[in-house]
């Protein structure tokens, strides 16, 4: 049995809805929902610059806060902005229920360094089932160039 101690996803759409109500257009209303009731996202500063049924894009400035020694984005912060990314994709083929990531595969191809930034983050759903959805998630420097694909599956939990 999965004990969720907060339901993130459902507080994320309740706050979402209040702010477009006030009038702020869908990605921005997610953009602050997200940044005030998820810490992992505020921690990486993305920026969410539009989302749509099945499909995510964010925005991520380099900072030397999250980089290795080398001065390379670290693989773990990586990896979670794929995973921010892909859930916001997925999150929006179903809205308020709650998911979980069950998986995620990623192939990281080049660093990450200040020189490519700032870097654009896009998920999209290849399928959307009953309980899993799946992502193709692809992160880009400014310079156009491929730094990293993943795809990811997500399980959509029951109420």
């Amino acid at each position: 049995m999965l004990l969720m101690s907060k339901k993130i996803y459902s507080e994320i759409y309740k706050k979402a809805q209040e702010l477009m109500s006030k009038g702020y257009k869908i990605e921005d209303a997610i953009d602050e929902a997200m940044r005030e009731l998820n810490p992992v996202y505020k921690i990486t500063n993305l920026k969410l610059l539009s989302v749509e049924r099945g499909r995510a894009k964010a925005l991520f400035i380099y900072s030397p806060m999250l980089t290795n020694p080398d001065g390379s984005i670290h693989g773990g912060i990586i990896a979670t902005l794929i995973d921010q990314v892909g859930a916001i994709a997925a999150w929006s083929t179903h809205m308020s229920e709650q998911q979980v990531t069950m998986e995620l595969k990623i192939n990281y191809l080049l660093p990450m360094l200040e020189s490519g930034s700032p870097f654009t983050v896009e998920g999209s759903v290849v399928h959307a089932g009953k309980r899993s959805i799946v992502t193709l998630v692809t992160i880009k420097s400014s310079k156009d160039e491929t730094v990293a694909i993943a795809t990811g599956t997500w399980y959509k939990l029951s109420d």
